[in-house]
Order: structure tokens, then sequence, then C-alpha cells
């Protein structure tokens, strides 16, 4: 009896073999070590399947029946697999005179009614009775017109009219039915040849096996191949193939590699054909040792591997992202006196492409030419896939020009893979022109066009047009998917427009697109950087309600959000709650939590945190130390903090957890390779753990530091940044951003502990000698890449600077302008935060292009009782300085003196005295008074 196991594949519950041989011994399937790992499982030799049985394998009830009546007593049920050779006609087509019966039932059309059928053959039914091959030939005819519903109609006519109907026909019949792919009549023939008791052949099983691999009936194709014995039909290697074929199009590779093993025990020898369906069946399914071992095992088989072997081989490896092998194999392929085609080459392109490698796809491509090859859409998409992966744009894009040297039409996949790796390489402009020609070429932008497109833009900073996109994919037939809407949520959040990305929350539950984590965790981001935590703790309660699992990164969102509103209380309560929620707090969770603990001083939550980090295995980092430490500061003093830090560069960062090779090694290293000179760079200061130099002005920090670092072929990393129009003391800790010198800077600046000096010129003349401007600050976006802060009292980060005056001026042609030269004190590190608070108070800087300007163009309202009235009366005056006047070439900030501890925790004192050019503009400056005469000697 056949039975379903637990898998739903049929095996035999008794044990008997899967055939018969020549004595009526049934034989049965063993197990099979030699092509990997198969299940135990057996075919049985028992009676055609029962509707039942088909039930439980996977078939449906079939209720097609023949004209006039249902398919016997009984429905046969019979399974399914492709004939990887084909199952014939038995009457093969007929090449002698012309056949006009067929001729007739053609000319009815491919759905006549059985009465029209039965009326043309009316006449020919006497002829057929002394000679039924007539019928076959006309059988044959329809099954290679593919009518299999002709075929069963005249089969009907044929009974009525006392015709006999023999194997023959019927397999011309199920043949009909196979071509067709109506797999469901093909079962119904089988079972009426029951009732009829008209045996089934090789001919009509191979076809019915063939036309339930072409439905997806695997299980179908078996139940087949395990009747034939019983029914005294031995399988051929069409039969297996078939069967094989069906299993490996179900994704069925054990039973794939069982049949192929016992093949043999059949007296059936597998071809190639055979061990290709199965390397296929393999591919499909992951298994690429199994494809390679089978492939090597062919010369076993004395079989000779061809190129549908080996790219199918090539194409499991590929799946697996094993491109090395790939490449192996289609090295290998002359070799074994055998061509690769195109497509052993674009599964190896694939292959590279999975990878990552997208130099080894783009060789592949070019050297298919070689082998008198020509690359189709499938080659150069996948190269371009690769650049896309690689984010090498410029060569995706030099792909896709070839396509068109080339006369091949690119489809929408090729264009998407380069709109994407166009938006990889920051070049969103570009994306925008590939989505735009896109219809040009009669292509229909999609999901993942716009979804790229959208990514692209949100990567550059235009959340505007992010969101405009988004408006213009609900303005078409293209519905937006999650990833669009989420992209379109970060680009809000990134432009700190958190009610717009509440809003795109809200439209996709309207728009039937279901929100996902991701969707939620950009949303609460915007309500971190907007300020809302309100919102953001909502967000987190709604993920909840919607079956949505908050993860670390909507825990630690919500947290931001808490404590950049004082809620540090709340913000703990989050942190001790993901535990309970099955999270572990990452590095950036402990960083939010401590950072609560900072504005408020509460030290021992901070120092509770930092050990709870070390009990965790977490080795915290400078930023954390320092934000623990600046709480130890406000309670305890600057002296508590600086014990803190150093035990923990003593025991923590120094102890080999940070560092590749030693410092002193580092040390030793650096001196050996120091360049006598820099230029344009200048060096100020080398000591342990400590790198600075002296920045000019027009020079981002970072490409300042990374051209050091390359000039002197050590890792280096920034500690602290200047701004562009800044120059001076640019600090840097030697080695990567793990390292302990790194660690050790970084806590020391986040934990306020660093003195910094800066010397700045500004218009107007302060009321007091000393002040302290502790306005708080929040940095807003202007654009892409640029941002400018501003005093908000509710919003900004705590910000605090002092600035003592030095000396006063008289402006050059302008009398009545007085200038004042400050020295300023940081003592906190926020974005612009000289520049702002000194502007905020009616003390723009000279040369100041952002807070220089007049009040409706970005300057800030001085704030009462900073300026002298002679200086209140001239802020007018100042805003034409907007821009660097003639005498001032650029903005007149430098960091002159910094202030802090070296990696062996001694004292370091840098200074950078002005630079030239800003010792020229006091030159022509008129002095006024001079409150300190040794400022111009220092440094």
């Amino acid at each position: 009896m056949l039975v379903a196991s637990s898998s739903g594949v049929p095996w035999d519950s008794q044990g008997t073999g899967c055939g018969a041989g020549a004595g009526g011994r049934s034989r049965s399937f063993r197990r099979s070590t030699d092509f990997g790992s198969t299940p135990q499982r057996a075919f049985t030799t028992s009676t055609f399947p029962s509707e039942e049985e088909v039930r439980r394998t996977g078939g449906q009830k079939l209720t097609t029946s023949w004209p006039s009546q249902r398919c016997g007593k009984r429905v046969a049920w019979w399974p399914a697999g492709r004939s990887a050779c084909g199952a014939h006609s038995p009457g093969g087509s007929r090449s002698g005179p012309p056949c006009p019966e067929l001729d007739l039932l053609l000319a009815l059309g491919p759905t006549p009614a059985w009465e029209e059928v039965d009326q043309v053959l009316g006449p020919e039914f006497s002829f057929w009775r002394r000679n039924p091959r007539l019928a076959t030939v006309v059988l044959s005819g329809l099954a290679k017109h593919r009518l299999p519903e002709i075929a069963l109609k005249v089969l009907r006519s044929m009974r009525q009219a006392g015709v006999e109907v023999n194997t023959f026909h019927c397999s011309a019949t199920v043949s009909a039915c196979e071509k067709a792919g109506r797999w469901q009549l093909a079962l119904c023939v089988l079972g009426d040849m029951l009732g009829m008791a008209v045996p089934p052949d090789k001919t009509s099983c191979n076809a019915a096996i063939s036309s339930m691999s072409k439905g997806g009936q695997w299980q179908l194709a078996l139940i087949i191949l395990s009747s034939m014995p019983q029914k005294r039909v031995l399988p051929n290697e069409i039969s297996y193939n078939a069967a094989i074929s069906a299993c490996e199009k179900g994704g069925q590779w054990q039973w794939s590699l069982s049949l192929l093993h016992h093949m043999p025990d059949m007296a059936v020898s597998p071809d190639k054909i055979s061990c290709s369906a199965a390397i296929s069946a393999c591919e499909k399914c992951g298994q690429w040792q199994q494809a390679l071992r089978l492939l090597s095992q062919m010369p076993d088989m004395r079989l000779v591997s061809d190129e549908i072997c080996y790219s199918a081989a090539i194409s499991a490896c590929e799946k697996a992202a094993q491109w090395q092998l790939a490449l192996s194999l289609l090295k290998s392929m002359p070799e074994g006196m055998v061509l690769p085609n195109v497509i052993s080459y674009n599964a190896a392109i694939s292959a590279c492409e999975k990878g990552g490698q997208w130099e080894q796809a783009f060789s592949l491509l070019k050297s298919i030419p070689d082998m008198r090859l020509i690359p189709d859409e499938i080659s150069y998409s996948s190269a371009i896939s690769a650049c896309e992966k690689c984010c090498e744009w410029q060569q995706a894009l030099g792909l896709l020009d070839q396509m068109t040297d080339m006369a091949l039409h690119p489809r929408e996949i090729t264009y998407n893979a380069a709109i994407s790796a166009c938006a990889r390489g920051d070049q969103w402009q570009l994306s925008l022109s590939l989505v735009s020609k896109m219809p040009t070429l009669r292509l229909t932008p999609g999901q993942i066009s716009y979804g790229a497109l959208i990514s692209a833009c949100v990567k550059a900073g235009h959340w505007q047009r992010a969101t405009s996109l988004l408006d213009t994919m609900l303005g078409t037939t293209i519905m937006p998917d999650a990833i669009s809407y989420n992209a379109a949520i970060s680009a809000s959040a990134n432009g700190d427009q958190w009610q717009l990305a509440l809003s795109l929350l809200s439209n996709m539950r309207a728009a039937e697109v279901s929100p996902n984590v991701i969707s939620y965790n950009a949303a609460i981001s915007a309500c971190e950087k907007g300020g809302q935590w309100k919102q953001a703790l909502t967000l987190l309660d709604q993920m909840v309600g919607t079956r949505i699992s908050p993860n670390e990164i909507s825990y630690t969102s919500a947290m931001l959000a808490s404590s950049k509103c004082g809620q540090w209380q709340l913000a703990l309560y989050l942190f001790s709650f993901m535990p309970e929620m099955m999270l572990t707090p990452n590095e950036i969770s402990y960083s939010a939590a401590i950072n609560a603990c900072e504005p408020e001083g509460h030290w021992r939550e901070a120092l509770d945190l930092l050990r709870v980090m070390r009990l965790s295995a977490l080795v915290p980092t400078g930023l954390q130390a320092g934000s623990a430490a600046n709480s130890v500061r406000k309670a305890l003093g600057g002296a508590a903090a600086v014990a803190l830090l150093q035990e923990l560069r003593r025991d923590v960062w120094l102890s080999g957890s940070c560092s590749e090779p030693s410092e002193e090694e580092k040390q030793e290293e650096l001196r050996d390779r120091w360049p006598s000179n820099l230029p344009p760079l200048r060096v100020i200061c080398n000591a342990p753990g400590v790198l600075a130099i002296s920045k000019p002005a027009g020079i981002s920090s970072e490409d300042a530091l990374a051209l050091l670092s390359s000039q002197m072929g050590v890792k280096l990393t920034r500690a602290s940044r200047l701004d562009l129009p800044t120059s001076g003391i640019l600090p840097a800790a030697l080695g990567d951003e793990r390292s302990a010198a790194a660690q050790w800077l970084q806590a020391q600046f986040a934990g306020r502990l660093v003195s910094k000096e800066y010397l700045c010129l500004c218009a107007g003349i302060p009321r007091k000698v000393q002040g302290e401007v502790s306005s708080p600050l929040l940095v807003v976006a202007t654009g892409p890449n640029s941002c400018r802060a501003e005093v908000s009292p509710t919003s900004g980060r705590e910000a605090c600077t002092r600035y003592e005056v030095v000396a006063t001026y008289r402006a050059p042609g302008h009398e009545g302008s007085s200038l004042s030269l400050l020295r300023a004190y940081p003592l906190t590190g926020r974005t612009h935060q000289i520049r702002a608070h000194l502007a905020s108070i009616g003390l723009p800087l000279i040369g100041d292009p952002i807070y220089g300007g007049p009040p409706d163009e970005g300057s800030m309202d001085p704030e009462p009782g900073h300026l002298e009235p002679e200086g209140a009366k001239e802020v007018q005056g100042l805003h034409r300085w907007r821009e660097a006047p003639e005498w001032c070439p650029r903005l007149f900030l430098h960091c002159r003196r910094l202030q802090l501890l070296d990696l062996d925790g001694e004292p370091l004192i840098i200074e950078a005295p002005l630079p030239d050019e800003l010792v020229q503009v006091l030159d022509t400056l008129s002095l006024e008074t001079e409150l300190d005469a040794n400022w111009a000697g220092q440094g």
C-alpha cells in the first residue's frame, strides 16, 4: 500500500521494492551514500494509487470526465515529472499522404462540440475498425497540435462506434495532454484506461510523468514511476529522467539523487540528462557540495559532462556565493573537452556578483567574445549588479552604455542595478536621470527603481526630494512598498521633520502597507532628533500593540529622545526594561543611558553603568567614559573625573584589549618614520599617544588628518575637530578608533577635561571685559552638507562659552566701527559654538559667512546686556563684514592653546601662534586699547 511520509513523499509501508525483475522478484531502492546523504525511502510495486492515496500525497480530486461520462467508476491518480527526453507518440508523425480527417478536425477549432467531432469521423469508423492505426495517426496529429480536448472527444466517438481503443490510442492522447500542460486530463486518461482494460505502456506512462513534471506534481510523478513495474511496464531512462526532473522542479534534491542512484538496480543506465537534472535539483536547493560531488562522479558512470552539467554546477556555486569554485569550474571546462556557453559564463558572473567581486565579473564579461560567444542581457545585468554591490557606479554606467552599442535592450532589473550603483556612490542626480530615461526605452520604473532613488536622496541629505519622489509614486500606478516608505521616513528624520515622519507612518497603514520595525525605528529617531520624547514613547507602545517586536535600536532611540529632553529617569527605566524584552543592551544603548545621567550630574548611576558594561565583557569607549566623567566632574570636581579616567586608561584601555601592538612600539615606529617636514601641514606636537598639527584654514579636519596619515603611514584618529574656515591646533590619537590612545583622548574631550583657548576678532565691544554665554544650541541642517547652530532654550543642548577681551581696534576706513580681539574658552564642544554664541550676543566674528549677516540673512539678534552702548549702535554696521572684508581674507578664529593629558597621564600643553595672515590683519587695524600686552608673544 502507498502511504505518505511525514515530508509528504510517498513510500512503501511494506518495504517492497520499486520494480519487479524478469522473474517477478521485486527489488527495493536502497539508501545511497554515493550522492550524499539521502533519506531512507522506497517505491512500491503496488497497484495504481487510489484517490485517497493521492490526496495524502498532494494530489487533488479530479472531476474531469469524458464528453458524456466520468472517467470510469474511479479516478486513477497519477503523478508528475518532466520527461528530459520528451514523451513520444506511438503513431509518430504522418509523413505520407495527407490526413483529411485530421485537417477537418483542426478546422473545427480548439474546442468543438462532441457532435461536430463525431460527424467528421463517422464515415471513417468503418476503416478504423479494420485498421486501428489510422486512428493513431489522427490522435498523434492532435497531440502535435496540443489539442487534448479534441483527442478525448475522438476516443469517446470511437468507443460509441465500437472502434477498438488500444494502448497506442490512449498513449497518443496522454501525449496530447502532456504537450498542452494538462496534467489533470492526463491522469483522467490513465484512469479510464483501467476501466477499458487497456494496459498502459512506457510511452503513456512516460508522457504522464512528463505531464506531472510540467504541472509541478512531483509526488504524482513518483507514484506513476513506482506503479509501472506492477503493471508490467519497466521504466526506462526516459521514465527516470522525467521523474528526476519533476523532483528537481519541486525542490526535492534528495529524491533526485535517490532516483539517480537506483537506476542501475532497475537495469537502467543514467545518462547526461539524468545527471544534469539531479545536479540542477541540488543547485536549486543550495546543495552545492552535492552538485560538485555528482559532477565529479560522472566519469565513474562512464558519462562525459557537457555544458549543461557544468552550468548547473556553476550555478549551484553561484547561489552559495562560492565564486572561487565557480571560476575554477569554468576554467576547467576546456580541460574536459567541454566549451563553456553563455549560460556557463552568466552563472560564473553571477557568482562573482554575489561574492562582491566586481573586477572578476567585469573580466569574465570581457572574455566572452574570446570564446566566440555573444554576451546577452543576463551577462550585462549580472556584471552591472556586481558593480552596484561594490559602489562602482562609473563601471556600471559604462556597461549600460555598452549594451546600447551591442544592440541589447536593458531590462528593468538592469536599470535598477545601475540606479542602485549610482545611489551607493552618492550620485543621486545620475540615479534620477536613469529613472527618467526608463520610459523612453519602454521600461517602467517600479518599486525597486524608486526605492533606490529615494534612498540615494536620503543619503545625500535631500529629504525634500526624497519625500517628493514618494508623492510621485502615489500619483502613479506604482504603489510604494515598505522600503520606499522607510526611506522617506528616514529622510524626514534627517531633515528634522518629525511631523512628516509620523504622517508617513500613518499613511503606510492607510495604503495597506504594513509598517515594520525599520519603519517605527526611523519614526522614533525622527522624534528623538526633534526633541519629541512623548511621541517616541507612544510609537514604542504602538509597536507592541501591532505585534512588532521592538529591537535594540527602538529602545535606544527612545532612550536618546528621553535623555535629550531631561527625562533621565525614563531613559534609565527603558534601559533596565530591555532584558525583560529579551534584548541585550549594546554599546549604543549604554551610551544613551550614560548620556542621560550627564546633564544632571547623576554620577553614581553613570558609574554603575560603566561597571555593568565591564561585567558584560563590553569595553567602555572614550565617549562613554567621558560622559560618565563629566557627571563626576559636575558633582565632585575635575580631580575625581581625571582619577576615573586614569583608572580606565590603566586597567582597560592599556591592558591590551584596545591596542594591536603596544603603544610604546607605535611611538618608536612613528619616530623612525616621521618626515622632517610635511607641508602644508605642520606637526607641532608628538607626545605619547598624541599627535597635533597646526591646521590651516580652508581644509577640513578629516582631510587634514587623512593626508597626514597617508604621508606618515600610520593610523590617526580625530579626537576633536575644527570648522573648515578655522585654523589652529588639531589633536589626533596615534592609532585607530579602538586604540587606547583614541579612547583616552576622546574620554578627556567628552569629560570636558581639556582646556581650549581660541583667539577671535569680533565686531563690536562687549560691555564687560569678561563674560559667559550659556545659551543651549540646536544644530539644524541647511543643506545636504551644511548646517548652522541656533539658540534654542527648549530643544537645544547644553553649551557654555567664556570670553575675555584682549584688545580693541578700529576698523580701517570705517569710523565708528569698533572691533574686539577676544580669548574664547569653549567649555563644551558643540558645532559652531563660539561663532553662534558670540553672534547671539551681538559680537559676530569678522568674515563669518553664516553668522555675520543681517538678521534676515541668518545672523542672530544680539542678547541685551552684553554690548557697550557704542557697540550696540554699531551692530548694523558690522553686517557689511558678513563676508571677509578686503583687509581680512578669512574667518578670524584660531585655536591657539590646548591642554590635556598624554597617554602616560602626564600634562601636555600644545600651542600654535596666530598664522601670518591673521597677524597681518591685526597690523592693518588701529589699536585702541590693549588689556593684555603679553598675548601676542605667547605661543
